[in-house]
């Protein structure tokens, strides 16, 4: 099918959609060399989110390539997002094994870790290795759940590729909050249904200070007689720059 459209439209740019996670990440290695071709649900989800961070860290005045970020969703989207913030950590100066060394990926089995038969290869560089996490303190040491992570990675990013409605819960985010001054979170699961937590939530639980972008448009929130506009990081907005 490639081929034929290639033929009929030699200057075509291809667009790749809802693919399964690993023929996504294959169609797109495949083609990416020979024609413009872009997989929305990597590249797009990762630069919208990548351009939310960014504005969360100028915001409170810091650089990506000091954040310690965590992904719940280890995914097509989860992963493409992490590739595009590591590429970005990178251009700040960071080498690739130390901007890999920013991330923690959660997928169904927990935290990611090195000795994990399963990992899927886009995975592995994120993986963390199993020597550093036998240090941690775990409420469960045949899983590391998203709060184990957060109370020992102490991230400033927090990011939900998940579907699982209200995965960011209280304890959550107050652990996070607890050391981290101002808490990026971005819940970007959509519909609503499936966000990983309400915007009014977090802003309650970490007492206003945190930055929030979802996935699927929320509502304004009232805090203490501020009005605070919820950022919508949807990949949707990718399109027209492409374009």
């Amino acid at each position: 099918m490639v081929c034929a459209i290639r033929k009929s439209f030699p200057d075509i740019y291809l667009h790749w959609e809802d693919f399964g996670r690993d023929n996504a990440r294959r169609n797109l290695n495949r083609y990416r060399e020979e024609m413009c071709t872009f997989n929305d649900d990597m590249q797009g989800t990762g630069a919208t989110a990548l351009a939310c961070a960014l504005s969360g860290v100028n915001a409170v005045g810091q650089q990506l390539k000091d954040q310690r970020i965590v992904f719940f969703g280890a995914g097509t989207a989860g992963a493409g997002i992490a590739d595009q913030m590591c590429r970005a950590m990178v251009e700040e100066g960071l080498t690739y094994e130390e901007a890999t060394s920013r991330f923690y990926l959660i997928d169904r089995p927990g935290l990611l870790v090195d000795d994990m038969s399963d990992l899927a290869n886009f995975q592995k560089p994120y993986a963390r290795s199993r020597d550093e996490v036998s240090q941690w303190k775990l409420s469960d040491p045949n899983t590391i759940s998203l709060l184990d992570v957060v109370k020992n990675a102490k991230p400033s990013i927090l990011v939900g590729c998940s579907t699982v409605h209200g995965a960011f819960n209280q304890e959550i985010i107050e652990a996070m909050a607890a050391h981290t001054e101002h808490p990026m979170i971005f819940p970007l699961s959509n519909p609503t249904s499936k966000s990983e937590a309400e915007p009014k939530d977090l802003i309650a639980w970490t007492k206003g200070k945190a930055l929030i972008a979802a996935g699927s448009p929320f509502d304004p929130v009232d805090f203490n007689g501020k009005s605070i506009r919820i950022s919508q990081c949807n990949n949707a907005f990718v399109f027209p720059g492409l374009g």
